[in-house]
């Protein structure tokens, strides 16, 4: 067992925010020398995440249940919900669509929000390949029941 310890990584579990955390905290050039595992893949903080806006327009190339996506959004206010659409759009049958997660504003995680209305800010996701909606209006991300390592994170833009 001391055998295997002294060749694996150390394991440190971690939640999706905290990962998100620690990667805006490392320096860029330094990502790649952080051990970062997802999915019982070894990976590293650079390889880990994908910055969607380099991505093609087909929604099919996220590989975001082995990757963290993210990406620059913008955070506006309906009349019951608040909305968090990527500036990254995606192909949907004639048309270019974004991300979208849809905060109804009566829910506990709303509350910051209000601080974002107008702002760009850095989306991530970790989940299941976003799906059209029912008006066809954009690609919907749907906060998942465990949040624990997936899901989507808000943070201010730099």
């Amino acid at each position: 067992m001391a055998r295997a310890a002294k060749t694996a990584p150390p394991l440190y579990p971690a939640t999706m925010s905290k990962i998100v955390d620690t990667w805006l905290m490392i320096p860029d050039t330094e990502r790649k020398t952080h051990a970062l595992g997802i999915n019982t893949r070894q990976l590293n903080y650079q390889s880990a995440f994908t910055y969607i806006r380099y991505l093609q327009n087909d929604i099919n190339a996220l590989d975001c249940d082995n990757h963290i996506i993210y990406g620059d959004a913008t955070v506006s206010l309906g009349k019951k919900y608040y909305f968090v659409s990527s500036i990254k759009r995606f192909s949907f049958q004639n048309t270019n669509l974004p991300l979208r997660f849809d905060l109804p504003i009566e829910h506990p995680l709303a509350r910051d929000m209000t601080d974002y209305i107008g702002q760009q800010v850095l989306l991530f996701w970790r989940g299941p390949v976003p799906a059209i909606n029912a008006r066809k209006t954009a690609y919907q991300l749907c906060q998942p029941e465990d949040t624990s390592l997936s899901g989507l994170i808000i943070r201010p833009a730099p």
